[in-house]
């Protein structure tokens, strides 16, 4: 997890005072990128079965204050509206191609018009070394057979977002952590 947040310092967060997290897991990614900005109001959607630990956590690493957690049902809760950014840290491999879709339309209402989304996870496109690769490609399997989810590539990652009215898609690998990569792109105004 070190490496991971110690990447977050890619995350844009100039002008940003409300930001929306739907990671589902235990939160560390973005507390990373909330104690860079503790003016921000961030309010993290968990899935029931990390509520309790997305909390703890929260207070743990110092920034319980500036957090909201709240349960979410990704098929059918409302996310809110008018953020300025939107972090899906590590969520986007869970979901098929329409699950991602239709995610991405909901992340997309919630942005204020100008807003971000920053997705960080493990694309395809990374692991310059015969071991990252065949990890990689493990990973992608288990992903498959037990979650129904996959791996992909940035050029997919931005088609998605593209079609789901995404503009400005920029790509950056995370060096001090092979294997995950952030996508960032821009809600039209």
């Amino acid at each position: 997890v070190f490496e991971v947040v110690s990447s977050v310092s890619a995350v844009p967060l100039a002008g940003v005072l409300t930001l929306i997290c739907v990671c589902g897991r235990h939160g560390l990614y973005a507390f990373a990128v909330y104690r860079r900005a503790p003016t921000l109001h961030a309010t993290d959607f968990a899935l029931p079965v990390a509520l309790e630990h997305t909390s703890a956590n929260a207070s743990a690493a110092g920034v319980g204050d500036l957090v909201t957690v709240l349960s979410v049902d990704l098929e059918g809760d409302d996310l809110g509206s008018g953020y300025d950014i939107a972090l899906l840290f590590q969520l986007v491999h869970y979901f098929d191609d329409p699950g991602l879709s239709s995610l991405l339309a909901k992340v997309r209402t919630a942005l204020a018009p100008g807003g971000r989304i920053v997705i960080l996870d493990q694309l395809t496109t990374s692991g310059p070394l015969p071991g990252a690769l065949a990890f990689l490609r493990t990973l992608a399997l288990q992903y498959r057979v037990s979650l129904g989810g996959e791996l992909r590539s940035f050029a997919r990652i931005k088609e998605a977002l593209e079609a789901a009215g995404f503009t400005n898609v920029t790509h950056t690998r995370l060096l001090r952590s092979p294997g995950n990569e952030l996508a960032i792109a821009r809600r039209p105004a």
